[in-house]
């Protein structure tokens, strides 16, 4: 029900709020990391290169639609790859549905590799590789190369909500960069009463935290904290968050995850939860496996199971990350 997000709406003044309600259609984010962006009269190269970078992201972004009766080969992610490059290329606030209709369609295809810089040569024979001749002359789509493409695709086309992100050009976007710079509050609300299907909550869960990882890495002038709560319920979220939890400190990105014990996360995952240094709050009435996991630090303070389970309500059992110590534990009265 979004309740962390409203509280926090109650204390924060509107104008440093920037609040996404998902299932809000004038909310709705276009699937598109308009955070990477060029202006026309760019370099070449340059605008090449974030159409590239765009393309890369939305290929990990088509990999969170997880569908295990539409496994993605090399050569299908080559060809989606080619049509995103040149599609951002051609037009940087495209839609993911310009990019599917240029898999699609063959005479879409033939009038966006017009003009379509040398550089690009490769993605165009990608591309053009999809054509196919029929008995009388014309020219065809090989549906049969990009299947797994268009079953995953499908999906998004089940719900409301990702279904406009999915027609949605990006011109209206927040831009994360610069909300993060201006140090905004954003609130990113996905309420499970309209989005029912745990893999379209990953989905839209993905594209959200990629986009603030991409914003702290074009710009991380200044300290900014991520709530995630219940991370283990979007898969491909934890397998970004393995690779931003050993790099958060340099790009001033602080992450705090909700959850019930760490074995809720992959094992890679907790591996960096446990590695990066990570500080821990065992709030009362946490899972007794929460302990387990971390008795070693405890015990050495003389804390034990019971201290976790006879907290006082608005309690934590806390174990912080300091520099003299390595770790120091201790229980906390927390704000009711």
């Amino acid at each position: 029900k979004c309740q962390l997000s409203d509280n926090i709406k109650k204390i924060t003044s509107k104008d440093k709020l920037v609040e996404i309600n998902f299932n809000d259609p004038k909310q709705v984010q276009s699937f598109n990391f308009n955070e990477l962006i060029f202006n026309e009269d760019d370099d070449i190269y340059y605008k090449v290169n974030i159409a590239m970078q765009k393309a890369e992201q939305m290929q990990l972004l088509l990999d969170s639609i997880n569908d295990d009766n539409s496994k993605l080969t090399p050569r299908m992610l080559r060809y989606f790859y080619a049509a995103a490059t040149v599609v951002y290329y051609k037009n940087v606030n495209a839609s993911f549905k310009d990019i599917i209709n240029i898999l699609k369609y063959p005479d879409k295809r033939l009038e966006l590799i017009k003009n379509v810089p040398d550089i690009l040569i490769e993605e165009i024979e990608d591309l053009k590789d999809l054509d196919k001749i029929d008995s009388k002359g014309r020219i065809d789509n090989y549906d049969s190369k990009i299947d797994g493409i268009l079953d995953r695709v499908s999906w998004l086309k089940t719900n409301l909500y990702t279904k406009l992100a999915f027609n949605k050009k990006s011109d209206n976007n927040i831009n994360f960069v610069e909300a993060i710079k201006q140090n905004k509050v954003i609130l990113i609300k996905i309420p499970e009463q309209y989005f029912k299907s745990r893999m379209i909550r990953n989905v839209i869960a993905t594209y959200f935290l990629n986009k603030v990882w991409i914003s702290k890495q074009i710009d991380c002038s200044t300290h900014t904290e991520l709530f995630f709560d219940e991370i283990h319920q979007c898969y491909n979220c934890q397998l970004l968050m393995q690779n931003i939890l050993v790099e958060c400190r340099k790009f001033q990105l602080t992450p705090t995850l909700a959850l019930h014990y760490l074995d809720q996360l992959t094992p890679k995952c907790k591996n960096s939860v446990l590695a990066s240094g990570s500080s821990y709050l065992l709030l009362q009435g946490c899972d007794v496996k929460a302990f387990k996991e971390l008795s070693t630090y405890f015990e050495k303070d003389g804390y034990s199971e019971i201290d976790l389970a006879e907290l006082d309500r608005y309690n934590a059992l806390c174990l912080i990350k300091n520099e003299e110590q390595g770790y120091s534990s201790f229980i906390c009265k927390l704000p009711s």
